[in-house]
């Protein structure tokens, strides 16, 4: 339970400071949308934290694999992810990124919070699951 807690709160962590750091260096986006992109990584934190607690507590039940347990906290992301389109629009934001970028008519939020999120999910399983990797070897 600690491991997932652990991992979500540097995967929230990591995404906010990605976003702060390209707000920094490109200004993408208008002031009005930063402070939206920061408030929405806020919110996920809070969603991912009450997530990502009931899959630790189901994992403490079973005994995963470290691939299913990777590839568990993925699933977790990605609901995560497309949480907030999900319960406002009835939308699901991946395949509507994937739409765009096979049109060519997607903007830098659009694309950028998966591109942050895929950034976050690696460093957050390179911190977390290190420890793991090398106890299992």
């Amino acid at each position: 339970m600690k491991e997932a807690i652990k991992f979500i709160l540097i995967y929230s962590i990591v995404s906010i400071l990605i976003l702060v750091l390209s707000q920094i260096a490109f200004h993408p986006l208008s002031a009005e949308i930063f402070s939206y992109a920061i408030w929405v990584y806020v919110f996920y934190a809070a969603i991912g934290s009450v997530a990502f607690l009931l899959f630790g507590l189901l994992s403490h039940k079973y005994t995963l694999s470290f691939k299913v347990r990777i590839i568990c906290y993925a699933i977790l992301c990605l609901f995560v992810l497309n949480s907030i389109p999900l319960l406002s629009e009835k939308k699901f934001l991946t395949f509507d990124a994937v739409k765009g970028l096979l049109a060519q008519k997607t903007e830098f939020i659009d694309i950028g919070i998966h591109i942050i999120a895929i950034a976050s999910f690696i460093v957050s399983s390179i911190v977390v699951f290190r420890k793991s990797r090398v106890a299992q070897s």
